[in-house]
């Protein structure tokens, strides 16, 4: 978290203190870094660390002309020891990760729904907890606030277990604004029932002597809210204030409210801002030069230096002010010895030391081949990821004629490729085309990439993450009384397919509407959808409807330029129905959300007899106002700029009774809370994408193609309701391990699952399962142009889950989410193979037993996989940029809800 009176009032302080650092910094390099501290500082900190009365008498003095050679000796080796010796002992790290389980992430502001910005924070003693004054400002600021304790990475890259203990401010709250400080108490125990005794506690010392000038520090923190992190000793002490500590890095800055340790492992102080590098106009520099904005996130500004608040300052504020016997009590315990060991963390943390810690690297060795993957990539980080133009250095796979290959490559991401004519321009040197033996692949930055930029890690890790890494459970509870049963009964159903004759048989459901709708849905901006419905509500027998949805659209420009915002369309049915129309926002939030990330369902209920359930919002994008089927000659132009969607319209009044209470119990769930925003709270930014990128390419316009009639027919039909977070995960795992002949799989997401994302890994395995025994499997998930950088980072992870990517295929604008096995079974709904998706969001999906009905969608999808999937991503656009102001004529806006919905 960034303060910005507290970074001024720094810099302040640190301007006026110019020469005293100069000087100290001169006696550092003269090899006498004890002269830079006070005499009686330095005599504290020796005697603290063993030294006898006499030697430390000898050396703290100034050695006197003629003073006999031993003495002087005495003074410059021990100067060279506390001075320059970078070697640690094994202890050094033991010990550091003993008290590394102290320290935890606040998550500030958490009954909002998601954390409103998050700090650092630590255990002085068996229930207080101390950070910064602007992390927790007051005790109802900490009463809405949690801190978790373990959020870190284990050896094997996941996630490790946290937990998470609620504030308790009003039996211990003290702060300052001045020493910027805040201990609070902390309870006794998570709801899981873990205690907070086991994470140890930082004992205080309140004598002076932990540290003097020259000496490097130690954090251990959560920067700009990401896993825990530590930084060993590249913060070097150079100046001692009164209250404050001045410390300079070249590669490490602190995090707001993370403890400040000595080689020994003493908290010394407690980081709270920073000193900005400025431009000549006073503006705060980030670290690729350009002007840095808050939204930017603190882990983008460039430092001059950190200043960290005298833990003994603190302490004696604290004597002054608490006076009540049951604070005392807990005052008192700060200074009480920790258990000698906490335990271990449930999984091992792991860490790397920086290079200075233990040598000076020259480089590495280059491998006679380029086998060592791992060396090879952490020499290319070393090399490469300090150019201001380089985001990122991974590995990856070489993609040839737009498509991944299985030669491995180092994949580095850079803020703009730019040709080698513009690089010679601009002065900037050329990266490598290949590095110790891997080739080299230069690509954009991805979306995360650049929210990252615009607006701080924090917003990636509420936009992007998911549900299982943030560790807090969404509210949702099903209703009563509407079991998701299979049903074998007799239906009419009327299965069809967008572009080709989606909207006119939405028009006409819609239009058969007697007396009431209730509808669920992601997005609605389409004015004929919403004038059908108006017109619906002028008929005298009409008398209700009930709309449920998530706030927040994607329109504006491209096939969407003319729909309504989805406030907008609330209002004009309001308007157009009056008390006949009631709507509610969803709240979305891992914590305290109804569900997580997505309210992404697409499902209308009409006259609790029959529904529309789809993959496709109400959006022009998805269900525009044409019948291709019927134009004569056909136009190929609609497949190429609308989205492919499986629909299907069900009459059977006991399934649409299943699904309207659903509906209504989400809407009863969420009424009256107004408009519930989940991502837009952050203010995540639109992108601008050049419009060239969502218009068809020549050869597109030239190839087969075909529209299809929809499927119809009354009759028995087997079919489950599937559902999330309900049944949808158990029943299509099933569906997926069936599988004997064929399994086609259409999904405009189809991600690698990351390490702690369970539900997603055991389908994704089970899908890679039926194709290494033998089963034909295809995939199409879709093409975006915009982000080719994060579809190739997935085509890469799904190569590294061990599939064969030959069963792989892109496609522009494929947007349903289908399943069809051995043609005699087939899914259609919303649900992405996201972790999020198929697990936590609201989304809807009909399983149908029915060979006919599976055998024409498998055919819809021979189609696509013959005409319109292709094995080529094409050639990377120009970047996408962030959008201020207007759309400038030659763009598509993109809103978040466009970027995010793939998630």
């Amino acid at each position: 978290m960034i303060d910005i009176a507290q970074a001024e009032a720094t810099t302040s302080r640190f301007g006026r203190r110019k020469r005293q650092r100069e000087r100290n910094r001169r006696l550092i390099r003269e090899g006498r870094p004890l002269a830079a501290d006070s005499p009686e500082r330095v005599e504290r900190f020796l005697v603290r660390r063993g030294f006898g009365r006499d030697d430390v008498a000898a050396v703290v003095r100034r050695p006197r002309r003629g003073a006999p050679i031993e003495e002087r000796q005495k003074r410059l080796s021990l100067e060279r020891v506390l001075g320059t010796n970078g070697l640690m002992g094994v202890a050094f790290l033991e010990r550091g990760l003993q008290v590394a389980r102290s320290v935890g992430r606040v998550w500030v502001g958490v009954p909002s729904g998601r954390s409103s910005a998050y700090g650092t924070a630590f255990l002085v003693s068996p229930r207080l907890l101390m950070t910064n004054h602007h992390v927790l400002r007051d005790p109802s600021v900490a009463r809405e606030s949690l801190v978790e304790f373990d959020y870190q990475l284990g050896q094997d890259g996941a996630a490790v277990p946290t937990t998470t203990f609620a504030l308790d401010p009003d039996e211990f709250f003290f702060a300052d604004e001045n020493l910027d400080y805040a201990v609070v108490a902390v309870g006794h125990a998570a709801k899981e029932g873990r205690p907070l005794s086991g994470f140890g506690w930082n004992s205080l010392i309140e004598e002076e002597g932990k540290t003097v000038v020259s000496q490097w520090l130690n954090f251990i923190q959560h920067p700009n809210g990401e896993a825990k992190q530590l930084g060993l000793r590249e913060n070097q002490l150079l100046d001692v204030l009164d209250d404050f500590l001045h410390y300079e890095t070249g590669t490490a800055p602190g995090s707001s409210g993370s403890p400040v340790y000595n080689d020994r492992w003493e908290v010394v102080g407690l980081h709270h801002s920073g000193v900005l590098a400025t431009n000549a106009s006073g503006q705060p520099l980030a670290v690729d030069g350009r002007v840095w904005r808050e939204e930017m996130g603190e882990h983008r500004i460039k430092w001059v230096a950190n200043e960290g608040v005298r833990i003994s300052s603190i302490i004696a504020d604290l004597r002054r002010r608490v006076t009540a016997p049951p604070h005392l009590r807990l005052f008192e315990e700060m200074f009480a010895a920790p258990p000698a060991a906490s335990p271990a963390p449930p999984r091992p943390v792991a860490f790397e030391l920086p290079d200075d810690v233990v040598a000076r690297h020259a480089g590495l060795e280059a491998p006679g081949v380029a086998g060592d993957e791992d060396r090879v990539l952490e020499a290319a980080v070393r090399a490469l990821a300090g150019r201001a133009d380089v985001l990122d250095v991974d590995l990856g796979y070489v993609f040839r004629e737009g498509w991944i290959t299985d030669a491995r490559a180092l994949v580095v991401t850079v803020r703009r490729k730019r040709s080698l004519a513009e690089l010679g321009e601009e002065g900037v040197p050329p990266l490598p085309e290949s590095f110790m033996g891997l080739p080299v692949e230069v690509v954009n930055p991805s979306v995360e990439d650049l929210v990252r930029e615009e607006r701080g890690q924090a917003a990636v890790q509420e936009a992007f993450s998911d549900v299982a890494t943030l560790r807090e459970e969404i509210i949702y509870k099903p209703p009563e009384g509407a079991p998701l049963d299979e049903i074998e009964a007799q239906m009419r159903v009327v299965a069809h397919v967008s572009p080709d004759a989606g909207w006119p048989r939405l028009a006409g459901f819609l239009g058969g509407t007697r007396e009431r709708l209730t509808v669920g849905m992601y997005d609605f901006g389409a004015p004929h959808v919403f004038g059908s419905i108006r017109d619906v509500g002028e008929r005298a027998s009409f008398e209700g409807m009930t709309l449920v949805m998530q706030k927040g659209e994607s329109v504006g420009s491209g096939t969407k330029a003319d729909d309504l915002r989805d406030s907008e369309v609330v209002e004009k049915l309001e308007a157009a129905l009056g008390d006949r129309f009631e709507n509610a926002w969803v709240k979305i939030g891992s914590v305290n959300g109804w569900v997580s990330s997505s309210y992404h369902i697409k499902v209308a209920v009409r006259d609790r007899e029959a529904f529309w359930l789809s993959s496709g919002n109400w959006q022009s994008s998805n269900l525009p106002e044409a019948e291709p089927l019927k134009e004569e000659p056909q136009d190929r132009t609609w497949l190429e700029r609308y989205n492919r969607e499986w629909h299907a319209i069900v009459e059977h009044a006991g399934l649409a009774r299943v699904l309207e209470t659903h509906l209504l119990h989400d809407h009863a769930n969420n009424a009256g809370g107004g408009e519930a925003q989940g991502f837009e709270r952050f203010d995540l930014p639109d992108l601008l994408v050049p419009e060239a990128l969502v218009a068809p390419s020549p050869p597109e316009r030239t190839g087969a193609f075909r529209y299809f009639e929809p499927f119809e027919a009354e009759r028995v039909f087997a079919v489950r309701p599937l559902l999330t977070p309900d049944n949808y995960h158990g029943h299509v795992l099933e569906l997926i391990e069936g599988a004997r002949e064929e399994l086609l799989i259409q999904n405009q997401t189809f991600n690698a699952p990351k390490p702690d994302h369970a539900r997603l890994r055991e389908l994704v395995e089970a899908v890679l399962a039926r194709q290494r025994a033998g089963v034909e499997v295809r995939v199409i998930l879709r093409l975006i142009d915009f982000g080719l950088t994060d579809l190739r980072k997935n085509l890469e992870a799904l190569k590294e889950c061990g599939f064969d990517m030959g069963g792989f295929r892109v496609q522009r604008n494929c947007h349903t989410k289908g399943i069809v096995v051995d043609r005699k079974r087939v899914l259609l709904g919303s649900q992405n193979w996201s972790n999020d998706g198929v697990s936590v969001n609201r989304d809807a999906s009909l399983l149908f037993d029915d060979e006919e009905l599976a055998g024409y969608f498998a055919e819809i999808f021979e189609h696509d996989w013959a005409n319109l999937a292709v094995q080529d991503l094409g050639p990377e656009p120009p970047p996408m940029e962030p959008a201020e102001g207007t759309t400038p004529p030659g763009a598509v806006r993109l809103s978040w809800k466009d970027y995010l919905e793939t998630r």
